[in-house]
């Protein structure tokens, strides 16, 4: 699909299902079971999982239970709020974890839902709320919308499934409204600062990735050229005591020698084994 073209959220090519193995998959299913495993907990067994697996900012921080900034993106308030996030990220997630592959799109959900955490935290600590618990995707979830805001800005998709816009005015309408409640209602029950965390990170690593490519890039080159500098010292020397060999035989050899050939000899070898893999 070309970006001038609708995309009703309501109609999505079957072609958008990533071959294979499937982050969003993942993600969905999980969060399913353990809203599944919440709701028994606390209706049968009395045992209250937000407590334990959401963010509270006092124990996530202070009492060393940092699990909960990976466990509390999978808990859940309601129905319609699981509803309503795994609605948005099979959305909105599939095209971005086809850009990205799986496993990075995984890593960076959760990386992105970690910082939205950790924003949730620091954000309750200054109002003195350190001990109210926060669940669900929504911070990894926004993550997702702004890199798929900055893979297709001009893409035309209908705000609250009856505006059409561009992805790109969507996502600076949602930051907007989030900026606005982030600053003025400080008692609400969504965590509006975990959003804007969510979509700071993925912004950063959009922009960052590049230039930690090329770092990385530049670093294998100096470690390649690194490594035939040394293979190159050691044939050399492994020649010049061959040529001894010829000329003196094997018992002019000292031990040192010796032994340098024995490990010359395995590490060229083991070299040699990597490259034909």
């Amino acid at each position: 699909m070309r970006g001038s073209s609708y995309e009703s959220i309501f109609h999505y090519e079957s072609s958008l299902h990533p071959p294979g193995r499937s982050a969003v998959s993942i993600i969905i299913l999980t969060s399913i079971a353990i809203f599944a495993l919440q709701t028994i907990c606390e209706s049968i067994l009395q045992v209250n999982l937000i407590r334990i697996l959401g963010l509270v900012p006092l124990d996530a921080v202070n009492g060393g239970m940092v699990w909960q900034f990976i466990s509390y993106q999978f808990l859940h308030a309601d129905i319609l709020h699981i509803f309503l996030n795994l609605f948005m990220l099979y959305m909105f997630g599939r095209e971005v974890e086809l850009v990205l592959g799986w496993r990075k799109f995984l890593a960076l959900y959760l990386a992105c839902g970690a910082y939205a955490g950790l924003c949730y935290c620091w954000y309750q600590f200054f109002l003195g709320g350190e001990t109210i618990p926060c669940v669900g995707a929504s911070g990894a979830l926004f993550g997702v919308m702004m890199l798929y805001a900055l893979y297709w800005p001009n893409r035309t998709i209908l705000f609250f499934f009856v505006i059409p816009m561009r992805a790109w005015t969507m996502i600076l309408i949602l930051i907007g409204i989030e900026l606005y409640y982030t600053m003025t209602t400080f008692e609400s029950r969504i965590a509006n600062v975990a959003h804007l965390g969510g979509a700071t990170t993925a912004w950063l690593i959009h922009v960052l990735e590049p230039r930690l490519e090329t770092f990385l890039d530049q670093s294998e080159r100096r470690n390649a050229r690194k490594r035939y500098l040394q293979e190159f010292e050691i044939k050399r020397r492994v020649d010049t005591i061959l040529e001894k060999i010829s000329r003196e035989g094997m018992p002019s050899l000292t031990k040192e020698e010796r032994r340098f050939l024995q490990d010359a000899s395995r590490k060229l070898s083991d070299e040699n084994r990597h490259e034909t893999r």
